[in-house]
């Protein structure tokens, strides 16, 4: 289901606000996956401008994790490296890739480059699954 045009502007009205998307989410009403799905979906259909670093709304380890991702390490090294299971990691990759509209890791490294996220030389990135 496509997000109508007055998710748009409320959405907009309410990161102007300063509200972050948990709390647009108890304000909606519903979970915060479903407000990052409508955000992505309205972006998509031109409803809302593009992805600023103020969306993206990383947490410290997903941003953690997109380093290192930046860095050419796969999941499985990552894991150890942070003394995580391989699933966490995943799941870390997955919402991170969700919140910056990425459909691979190596999309989601290149849009923390351009969004300024990430801020050394872009490396070669290595997503497994």
């Amino acid at each position: 289901m496509m997000p109508t045009v007055d998710f748009a502007e409320d959405y907009q009205i309410l990161r102007r606000r300063g509200m972050t998307h948990r709390q647009i989410a108890k304000h909606f009403g519903c979970a915060t996956s479903t407000v990052h799905k409508k955000v992505w979906r309205a972006r998509q259909g031109g409803l809302l401008p593009p992805l600023d670093s103020a969306d993206a709304e990383l947490t410290a380890r997903q941003l953690e994790v997109l380093q290192l991702l930046d860095a050419g390490l796969t999941q499985h090294e990552i894991a150890r490296r942070l003394f995580l299971e391989h699933a966490t990691v995943r799941n870390h990759t997955t919402d991170l890739r969700r919140k910056l509209g990425a459909n691979t890791c190596a999309h989601a490294v290149g849009i923390g480059h351009r969004l300024g996220i990430l801020s050394t030389p872009k490396g070669e990135s290595r997503c497994s699954a």
